[in-house]
């Protein structure tokens, strides 16, 4: 499909493990992916018979885990966490 070529590496990448990465977040292609793989966890994570708000602890724990297995970057899983929490308090 042409009109997916541009984000067609981001798809095609966005499973690889932090780990298997030889390049660093500077890279468009391995922040994109690593953003998507991320966004991709956390949508499975998510209950939608319990209250988003109430699931928190339970999300941030499991990208906490991600990032202590190395398959999401430490810095993006940070990123993620400061948020979630600037979202809690308002």
């Amino acid at each position: 499909m042409p009109w997916l070529k541009d984000i067609s590496e981001i798809v095609r990448f966005h499973h690889r493990d932090w780990k298997d990465w030889n390049e660093g977040l500077e890279n468009p292609l391995v922040l994109s992916s690593q953003i998507v793989y991320l966004s991709d966890q956390v949508e499975r994570l998510i209950d939608r018979n319990r209250y988003i708000l109430h699931q928190t602890d339970d999300i941030t724990e499991a990208v906490r885990k991600l990032q202590k297995e190395n398959k999401v970057c430490e810095k993006l899983a940070a990123h993620f966490i400061d948020i979630s929490k600037k979202k809690l308090s308002g």
